[in-house]
């Protein structure tokens, strides 16, 4: 997640040792519609965010915590805040299993430096080329997604 940019990766886990894991069906990239007053716009990128969850079938979420805290505005801070509850809303109205995790156990997980998720090869999830947003975002979203397939729906890992 970047400001109000929402990456969702969806993955279950492989059967083999590369790759790590296997998409599910096609990632998503979404921003809540500035057109609408504040807490219609929320309410809308919920649902928004509900229906690409619903459509993959997950059961659990799990959001890659936020490193970069000093230096943000608040208006930087509140997008982001912003995203975040509605992606906890949309998975608590799905009764879906949800976390947040630092980017050092994501990292550790996935064999990476906690710095450098966004730098995470897009072999290890069965890519060819780099997908679109992989860098300012979608990385992080595809190590968290892969992290999560380790863990158990309840979050109980």
């Amino acid at each position: 997640m970047r400001g109000q940019q929402l990456h969702l990766a969806f993955l279950e886990p492989s059967e083999h040792d590369d790759p790590i894991a296997t998409t599910l069906c096609p990632s998503a990239r979404l921003e809540p519609n500035d057109s609408l007053p504040e807490a219609a716009k929320l309410g809308d990128f919920k649902e928004r965010i509900a229906t690409e969850l619903r459509a993959a079938n997950v059961d659990r979420v799990v959001l890659v915590q936020t490193r970069q805290h000093a230096s943000w505005t608040y208006k930087n801070a509140y997008n982001r805040i912003t995203a975040i509850a509605a992606l906890m809303v949309a998975s608590h109205d799905l009764q879906l299993g949800f976390s947040t995790e630092t980017t050092g156990s994501i990292g550790k997980y996935i064999g990476v430096d906690a710095k450098e998720l966004d730098t995470v090869s897009y072999v290890l999830f069965g890519f060819d080329k780099s997908p679109k947003y992989w860098t300012t975002g979608l990385a992080q979203a595809f190590a968290g997604a892969a992290y999560g397939t380790s863990m158990s729906p309840s979050g109980n890992g």
